[in-house]
């Protein structure tokens, strides 16, 4: 039976809905990962993959689908926020060595 239709109309529209994880690990165990289509955007993925169980549902099918299906979060801004944070320390850095030398000359 295909709930979707009801599921997703008015008045909650939308191309998908939340479920907890256990029934996510309990769907993702009777299905198989590739059959379960995941909205990461929409998933708290550092905590799924923080949590061992849930309703006494052991998580480890979830979690390992998890990994597979959506990318580390904000894989992409970790690397940039750690080169900006490079930046910014060499920046202050310079600003040091500016403020004694300033200093010093004076």
């Amino acid at each position: 039976r295909n709930l979707k239709t009801k599921i997703c109309n008015e008045p909650n529209p939308g191309d998908s809905w939340c479920i907890c994880m256990w029934a996510t690990e309990n769907l993702i165990t009777e299905v198989g990962c590739d059959n379960v289509h995941i909205n990461c955007a929409a998933t708290d993925i550092p905590y799924l993959l923080r949590s061992v169980s849930d309703g006494g549902w052991d998580l480890s099918t979830a979690r390992e689908c998890i990994k597979r299906k959506c990318p580390e979060p904000n894989a992409e801004l970790q690397l940039d926020a750690t080169a900006n944070k490079s930046a910014v320390l060499m920046a202050s850095f310079h600003m040091i060595l500016f403020v004694t030398i300033y200093h010093m000359i004076m």
